[in-house]
């Protein structure tokens, strides 16, 4: 088992910001990432609230300059899933691809996954439905799908449909969403909104996939390439262990056990924000370390 200060779990913006301030202040963290850096931030089409950037930025751009900084202070990042996460006799025991670690201090910025549709997705669809965009941004000429009427919804359908056709399938209206995104997708000419729709199933088809739904007037089709669900998100802490997650309150008191960025975020899920998050949790544990003269 490999002992170290300080484990950092997820490198989206909160884990790369912790890691960056945690190596200014002489502390080498092991981050551990279970997909690509960056997080949700590479889905992004054109980041506009996130300072520095007054024309904005894609998502994709942003995260490579965040991957670079962070390897220029000397930030290395396990390419590994946490497999499992506990509190036991005084430290954080971590299980992972690499091995077992343990660390006196834990900064958890894993992030969400995706809610899922509760009907079954045929094997033969794999590659076709998605819950991300990220691998799809470099699609031309097909016809997406998207399932939800939230923000993350109408965001995916603006990126896609600079070289795709889109329709987005909502479940209700378009009330909850930003006034200036509701604008842009509605005033776009690849962009097809239907309100009022329930996604009943995706099946295979001879040309791609059909998306089947029950609209206000009866049964809808839509034959596409591909679909991608966007009915929301839900904190990614699966890997912690039963008796963990009790003790979170108590831990985080502590300054043992640190939750940074869309994992606590609830629907303030913001890069600004997250990258806050983790550098505020590595300025405590400096400041904390320093106390007990670590």
């Amino acid at each position: 088992m490999t002992v170290s200060d300080v484990g950092v779990i997820g490198a989206g913006p909160a884990g790369l910001a912790a890691a960056i301030q945690l190596r200014r202040a002489g502390i080498n963290p092991v981050v551990f990432e279970k997909g690509e850096p960056g997080g949700l931030l590479r889905n992004a089409g054109c980041v506009e609230n996130y300072p520095g950037f007054p024309d904005g930025i894609t998502g994709e751009t942003l995260v490579k300059l965040m991957r670079l900084q962070a390897e220029r202070h000397g930030v290395a990042v396990l390419s590994t899933a946490v497999t499992g996460m506990n509190f036991r006799s005084g430290d954080f025991h971590v299980g992972s691809g690499a091995g077992e670690w343990r660390f006196r201090r834990v900064i958890v910025a894993s992030g969400t996954k995706p809610k899922r549709f509760d009907f079954e997705i045929p094997e033969k669809l794999d590659g076709k439905v998605h819950y991300e965009i990220a691998s799809l941004l470099r699609e031309s000429g097909k016809t997406m799908v998207i399932g939800g009427g939230g923000e993350a919804a109408l965001d995916y359908a603006l990126t896609l449909a600079e070289n795709n056709f889109v329709y987005v399938l909502s479940r209700s209206g378009w009330t909850k969403c930003l006034p200036t995104l509701e604008a842009r997708v509605a005033a776009h000419s690849r962009i097809v909104r239907v309100a009022n729709v329930t996604v009943l199933s995706v099946a295979p088809d001879a040309n791609g996939l059909s998306v089947r739904c029950r609209g206000t007037e009866g049964p809808l089709e839509f034959r596409a390439d591909g679909f991608i669900g966007a009915i929301g998100r839900v904190p990614d802490l699966d890997f912690l262990a039963p008796g963990l997650k009790l003790m979170i309150p108590g831990l985080v008191e502590e300054g043992r056990l640190y939750l940074a960025g869309d994992v606590k975020n609830g629907a303030f899920r913001q890069t600004a924000i997250a990258a806050g998050d983790g550098v505020a949790a590595a300025m405590d544990i400096r400041r904390r370390m320093a106390e007990e003269g670590a």
